[in-house]
């Protein structure tokens, strides 16, 4: 069985951002609107369909998220990836499909990996709950590619392409938190229902701040609006329990800006 590690993965999307070059950006024109890994079947177009080339696994099945391909590379027995791929990959790939450069997909790729690391202990057992500090760090850099000014309604924590869509999904997708099924019923849950939930496990207080600033997201306001609503909530709750370092800590993030 070949083993994909992570130096070697990540080595293969460095080669395909250079080899188009850091500030390319797919084109959807050319590819009738829409985003495929190959345009003729034969060689690699979007940015996880080169990395694939590059790696010599073949191209990836049209239709499939590039997290489900892997892990039908995986069931079939002949390959096996590092666990944070799965993730990470998706990251880079959401990127680019929202226009974003090859260069900033593979900047978010890099930090996906960070955060996993950070966050999860892949193997037998995994993050078992989602803490204030990994929420907050990744709403802050879901805020901060799609930007304060960014606005969205009526999504789900998860768009058809198994990406995060909405504030909340984003910042679980950039957390290393698995993501709802785009049909589910969880995809269509209140963020306080969902978090508190497995796998997530968030504190009560932890999953209404979120709630809260979903809320304003959906409620049409900006995404730094909903950002900030957030981190108010945040403090309120260790302002109530006391905990002054905390709130001191989450005060001097107030106003979010970039």
């Amino acid at each position: 069985m070949r083993e994909i590690t992570e130096d070697e993965f990540t080595a293969a999307l460095r080669q395909a951002v250079e080899s188009r070059g850091a500030d390319y950006r797919y084109d959807k024109e050319a590819a009738a609107g829409g985003v495929f890994y190959s345009l003729d079947g034969e060689v690699g177009s979007c940015i996880m369909g080169v990395t694939f080339e590059i790696l010599g696994l073949g191209l990836p099945t049209e239709g499939k998220t590039i997290s489900t391909y892997i892990v039908s590379l995986e069931d079939s027995g002949d390959v096996k990836f590092d666990p944070g791929v799965h993730t990470a990959a998706g990251v880079a790939q959401s990127v680019q499909d929202s226009g974003g450069t090859w260069g900033e997909a593979l900047i978010r790729y890099e930090e996906a990996f960070t955060t996993i690391r950070k966050n999860l202990l892949w193997g037998e057992s995994k993050m078992s709950k989602l803490t204030e500090q990994a929420l907050t760090e990744a709403i802050i850099k879901a805020v901060k590619w799609r930007g304060t000014e960014h606005v969205i309604r009526d999504c789900r924590y998860t768009d058809e392409d198994g990406s995060g869509s909405c504030l909340i999904g984003a910042a679980l997708e950039i957390a290393g938190f698995p993501l709802p099924e785009h049909n589910s019923d969880k995809n269509y849950k209140s963020a306080d229902l969902l978090l508190s939930d497995s796998p997530y496990n968030a504190p009560e207080w932890l999953a209404y701040a979120a709630h809260k600033g979903q809320q304003s997201q959906d409620f049409g306001l900006t995404w730094g609006v909903a950002l900030n609503r957030y981190l108010e909530e945040v403090i309120i709750r260790y302002h109530e329990s006391g905990d002054t370092k905390n709130e001191a800590r989450i005060e001097a993030l107030l106003p979010v800006t970039f």
